[in-house]
């Protein structure tokens, strides 16, 4: 790319370019005497395209204050020091203006050997195969902007993203979502004992004991489970979906579960539930003609503890309670038969020990519907539920071409409805496009790029829309008319 070389001889001029030149300590990427977890800074530049990782706060500092780099996020947490059965992730430099980084020792001399890297010393040590509560870090290359990215998100936004041209390359190593890193044992969970109410039937349940996820999918790259409890991060809004239908009037869902950052969000068919989010600091709901409102809560769990939440569609009425402690009880009309169930977070980390799914309406009570066919072609028409021309009411038509998507669509605000069109691919049941405002109608809200995943049954849409000038994109949940 002529630009990103252009500035990159500007930065190398001015010594902008520190990390080839040697004048940051290379013990910076680790910081000395340390044994513990340290957090893997993501950093960006988008002049010269480059994400660069570290483990030192004040390189990261350094980078963000005087390079031009911005903070992203923190990737995971790996050793500082030498750790038994861990391997060196070893940084590399090329003028070019990406890093690169590796634990395979026979890379090493193919980078520096044959494609011009310099090697930069060790960032820190990771396991080189699968340990308890330990995520595979994962690789893409962008040939077209000439960059490594690195993420613990098998479908993280910056991959994903088409016009940034990246592919998969495979499994650098595994590393910890969480600074305390060994895995959890098993909540005592067994003396809290999950069952339906009195005169309801099960439907679902699901204790993990076999140590598989086969019941459910979604978008969520990192799931697993260990010692009989479910886990799943999300790197924005990605969801862990049941795969079958369920009937989502007159039932009840309960799970011992425990949130760690953002709490537990997601649908049961229409209506919406929000229970610990903004880090927990309230909890919300929805539902068909109701738009989303938050509820002050205030914090509704502890962090790094298990607890039981259960939700309730009983006649018209729509509530969530955790531990026995009632969140929200609201009267939501409106039949929606049966559905899908998923969990949302964003940016988290949700562990989930059992769950159970009862009917109290006695002839929906037999079995879970199987799955019907559907279109796997996503022309038509898409609508948000429940805002009813109010702000943020989106209408949209899909028109699929093989695995190109166009989109043309409207979204109602302060009072008028705002055209923007898009332009992306649909891969299986991953869902990405740019978008355009048209001129005149951006009201602060710019071009920018969405991803979506679809349902099992293939009638919802649920992702996010990320404008240019955000840092995080708005959830988005769409349904097929």
């Amino acid at each position: 790319m002529v630009f990103k070389s252009m500035l990159r001889d500007v930065l190398l001029l001015t010594g902008l370019i520190f990390f080839c030149a040697g004048t940051i300590p290379l013990s910076m990427a680790a910081t000395p005497g340390l044994t513990g977890l340290q957090p893997l800074y993501r950093m960006w530049h988008g002049g010269i395209k480059d994400h660069f990782y570290t483990t030192s706060t004040s390189e990261k500092d350094n980078a963000a204050s005087r390079f031009g780099y911005s903070f992203q996020r923190i990737t995971g947490y790996i050793f500082a020091d030498k750790q038994p059965g861990t391997v060196a992730l070893n940084r590399y430099w090329h003028t070019k203006g990406d890093h690169f980084y590796t634990a395979q020792s026979a890379e090493h001399v193919t980078a520096v050997q044959r494609f011009g890297y310099t090697y930069e010393g060790v960032t820190g040590y990771l396991y080189p195969d699968k340990h308890p509560n330990t995520v595979p870090l994962f690789r893409f290359w962008s040939q077209k902007i000439q960059d490594h990215l690195y993420s613990t998100d098998r479908h993280d936004a910056a991959a994903a993203d088409p016009d940034n041209g990246y592919r998969f390359e495979g499994v650098t190593g595994y590393i910890y979502t969480e600074r305390h890193g060994p895995a959890q044992t098993k909540p005592p969970s067994v003396i809290r004992k999950l069952s339906c109410d009195p005169g309801a039937s099960e439907i679902f349940s699901d204790d993990f004991s076999s140590g598989r996820l086969d019941h459910w999918g979604g978008s969520a790259g990192q799931r697993d489970v260990e010692n009989g409890i479910a886990s799943f991060r999300s790197g924005n809004h990605t969801s862990f979906e049941l795969l079958r239908r369920i009937p989502v009037e007159n039932v009840t869902v309960q799970w011992i579960g425990m949130a760690k950052e953002n709490g537990f969000h997601g649908h049961m068919g229409p209506y919406h539930f929000n229970i610990g989010g903004w880090s927990n600091n309230g909890s919300g709901y929805a539902g068909p003609g109701v738009p989303f409102k938050k509820v002050q809560t205030g914090a509704v769990y502890k962090k790094g503890q298990f607890h039981h939440y259960r939700l309730a569609r009983k006649g018209d009425n729509w509530s969530a309670w955790v531990d026995g402690r009632q969140l929200f009880s609201v009267r939501i009309s409106g039949r929606a038969d049966d559905g899908n169930f998923r969990f949302t977070t964003y940016h988290g980390t949700l562990q989930i020990d059992r769950i159970l799914i009862c009917s109290t309406d006695g002839s929906k009570g037999a079995s879970i519907p199987e799955p019907q066919p559907y279109d796997s072609n996503l022309s038509g028409q898409w609508t948000t539920m429940g805002l009813d021309g109010r702000d943020w009411d989106l209408k949209a038509q899909f028109t699929q071409k093989g695995n190109h998507l166009r989109v043309d669509a409207r979204t109602f605000y302060l009072g008028y409805w705002r055209p923007w069109q898009g332009q992306g691919a649909v891969n299986g049941k991953t869902v990405t496009f740019d978008y355009h405002v048209e001129p005149g109608n951006n009201y602060g809200w710019v071009d920018g790029k969405a991803w979506f995943t679809l349902s099992a049954d293939g009638r919802m849409l649920s992702g996010a829309m990320q404008a240019d000038n955000a840092t995080w994109g708005t959830p988005v949940i769409l349904f097929r008319k």
